[in-house]
Parts: structure tokens; sequence; C-alpha cells
């Protein structure tokens, strides 16, 4: 690492009107270099005689350091952490070792800012005295205590390794980063990790444009569907979903394909397919393995409400599948579990061939192979279609924001245009992105 000279400098930024909370502080910096770095506090603040060296030390480890660098880091801030957004935000609880961790609310008393917008770490050496003002009416005094060289029995200057500090997200609930796929081993301790009533969605992530895959999540944090898996080929958008908590397979690298595969002839050309369907069908195989009741669906298909991927079905059948909706459900029982024994893959994969020279399109494959299978096998099945479970989009005109009982969730075909499942969406209450691919709100619930 390169010898590093901190110069402090005093900066003020002077507006001719009130720029608000938010605009005060984008507008405050421009940094004019990488190694640059801006403190920024309020005429009512009292810091540590400690911040400086803590500053440094922060710059020093998690910025400077390559080995500890991430680009989620925004920044620090030595306020005392209180604050949780949302009516239903979890308390902070944190162990004795947690001094320092990271939170997605920027903490802005006492705040130390990065070049790129990410994550903050949070610590406690600043307080604000609450002056009276704008926000508060009355002095309110300082909001904690000011911690100083004989009030703590740590080495402040001790800091961990950026992979070993827990992760928070607004609703102050822990975020499991780069939980990624890519073995036996690896799917059995995820799947068991996100399992929930012992039930498991796994969420095709294949020809799926970005935004219609973040509309998904983040209709799945407002209904707080937690218990999903993502399955998609290697990408930076696949990666950056592991970061950001969202448990992945990376099937282009499942490390058992060679072993799965066997003796299938395929091409060069449907080697990705191949793979896809594999570790689908692979996935699916260990769930029920599990004892976990599984769903396999598209990212075209929206569910309705938090309870859409229960079992609601009775006891009549253990495969329920939708050709058209692109949706699979199969209950764990000793009847599927006998159906989905060691050949069941192979057999699910060798079918590849055979349904691409019958045009049937890649994202319906894995549903008309398993049903191919169960009909040759003499098992019974029922068609989701058939129920009805699932609306389609392009059937519902104008405005609607209720929907029948029977209907579990929401599809449209891969082949309808983007603005038109973004306008339908939109109607229907059901899109929850903004224009940068962001959820369009925060919303908490009780872990």
């Amino acid at each position: 690492m390169p010898a590093i000279k901190f110069i402090s400098t005093e900066v003020g930024a002077l507006s001719d009107f009130n720029a608000g909370l938010q605009a005060q502080w984008l507008e405050a910096w421009w940094p004019t270099s990488d190694h640059e770095f801006a403190f920024v506090v309020e005429d009512d603040l009292e810091v540590s005689p400690l911040y400086y060296r803590f500053l440094k030390a922060v710059i020093l480890n998690y910025y400077y350091n390559a080995s500890n660098f991430s680009p989620s880091i925004y920044g620090a801030s030595l306020q005392r952490p209180r604050f949780v957004p949302g009516k239903h935000g979890n308390k902070m609880h944190l162990d004795g070792e947690a001094r320092i961790f990271l939170y997605q609310l920027v903490g802005t008393w006492g705040q130390l800012l990065f070049q790129d917008p990410g994550k903050s770490s949070v610590f406690a050496l600043s307080i604000s005295h609450r002056d009276a003002g704008v926000n508060y009416g009355k002095t309110a005094g300082p909001d904690s205590y000011l911690l100083d060289e004989n009030s703590i029995d740590f080495n402040l200057l001790e800091l961990y390794p950026l992979n070993s500090l827990k992760w928070y997200d607004f609703c102050f609930r822990e975020v499991l980063t780069n939980r990624i796929v890519r073995s036996s081993n690896d799917l059995e301790s995820v799947l068991q990790s996100v399992q929930k009533n012992n039930f498991v969605v796994l969420v095709s992530l294949y020809r799926m444009p970005e935004k219609i895959v973040r509309n998904i999540l983040c209709h799945f944090e407002r209904l707080n569907i937690r218990n999903y898996i993502l399955i998609g080929p290697t990408s930076h958008f696949l990666l950056d979903l592991a970061r950001r908590g969202n448990p992945v397979i990376d099937a282009s690298e499942f490390s058992e394909f060679t072993q799965l595969a066997k003796s299938i002839n395929f091409q060069d050309s449907t080697l990705e397919l191949i793979k896809e369907i594999l570790v689908k069908a692979y996935a699916i195989k260990m769930s029920l393995e599990l004892g976990y009741n599984t769903w396999l669906l598209d990212s075209n298909t929206l569910p309705i409400s938090g309870d859409s991927f229960s079992d609601s079905f009775g006891h009549l059948n253990d495969f329920y599948i939708g050709k058209n909706t692109k949706l699979l459900f199969v209950r764990s029982s000793s009847s599927s579990l006998k159906i989905c024994a060691d050949d069941f893959v192979y057999n699910v994969a060798s079918l590849v061939d055979t349904l691409i020279k019958e045009s049937v399109s890649h994202d319906s494959i894995i549903f008309y192979a398993i049903e191919k299978l169960l009909e040759k096998h003499n098992i019974k099945l029922s068609s989701v279609d058939d129920m009805q479970l699932a609306l389609d989009i392009s059937t519902v005109h104008g405005n609607k924001t209720s929907f029948e009982m029977k209907n579990k969730v929401i599809f449209w075909s891969s082949e309808t245009e983007l603005d038109i499942i973004q306008r339908q969406l939109v109607n229907l209450d059901l899109w929850a992105v903004d224009s940068d691919f962001s959820c369009t709100s925060v919303v908490c619930h009780q872990s």
C-alpha cells in the first residue's frame, strides 16, 4: 500500500435557498479524485477526541486495503444507531463484539463519505446536542454519551475484516450475502437455510429482463416471501443479486454437471440449456429429499398474496403442473420421492432434444419434460392451467386491485412486450420498482 498523506481542509457550500435535508448532503461535496473524502458535521454536533484516528483507520482498512474493499461501502457514520424505519422494523440486537456493522440507512450525524454510494457502517463517536430549531421545538440535549479513551475497554483502531462484519437492511434484519450455490453441498445448505414451514420456491431467471426480476424481488419483499432461491446462468447480475442477500444457484458453474449429464447426447449449442434443465431438476429432487414441498416458477409469474405458495391443493395428487403458466408444485411424499429417484434428473434432461424438435419453448421445456415423465410412469397429476389458479395478465382490463379467491398468481407470456407488462402491472398495483430498478417502498416485517 502506498504511503497515504492525510490533509484536513474545511469546505463550506453556500446555498441561496433552503435545499432541503436530502439535497443539502448530495450537493455539499463534489470529489475531485478517488483519494478525497468528506467528513460532514452539523453545527450542533460534538465529536469524540478519538474521531480522527478512527476515521483514518476506516479509510486505510476499508478503502485502500484491496483485500478488504467493497464497492458497497459508502462511508462511515459516527452516531449512535437509533432509528429503524418502518412501522414493523426490527429492534437492534447486537452482541458485545459487534462494534462496527453494515447498515443501509445512512447516519447523518458525523458521516464520512467515500466516492460511491452503497452501505454505511455505523459507530458512536459523535453526538447531537439537538438544539432548538427546525427539528426540535426546544433543546433536547445530547442524544448519547460521547466516547473517549476512558470510556471504552477495547482497541478502537482494531478493525475487523469486511467479510466478517454483519450487514443489516433498512428494517434491521440481517442480510446473508453471497449465498451462491455451485455444488450439491452448497445446495443442501442453502435449501435448509431458506425453507419456511417445509416449503421452498425455486425461481428461474433465464431469459428474463433485469427490470422484471427486480420487480418480483421487491414484490417478494412486500409480501414477506423469503423462502426462495434464484436459478440462472453466470452473470454479473446474478452475482450482484447474491451480494445483495438473495440466494442464487449458478447453474453454469454447477460442479456436478458432468456427473448428472452422464451419457446425454447434446450439441454445443444446447449446452447451457442442458445445464439449466439438469440443475432445475436436481434442485427439485434435493428439495423433495430434504422433505420440502417445492415450487418452480419463471419470473413471469407474480404471487398475489403472501400465502400464494402454500399447499391448498388437497391430497388428490402430489404433482401440479402448469405448462402455460410455467408453474410446478410437487409435494414431498413417499410417492413423489419414488419418482424423483436417482435417474429423475437424467430422464428429464434426456427429453430436451425431443422437446426442442417439437418446438417447445426453452422456458417451458422443464414443465413438458416432467409431465411426459409422469405420464410414462402412469403417475396422476393435476393441471394448474385447468384449475385457473393463475390469472393471465392479458385477460385483465382496466385497473384491478382485488382478485378472486382462487387466483394465487398472475402471469404473462414471455412474448409480451416489456412496456405492456409494466403498464398492466402498474394498473394492478403489482409494479414495485422505480426507474432505477429500486423498490419503490421499504416494507418491514417482524422477524
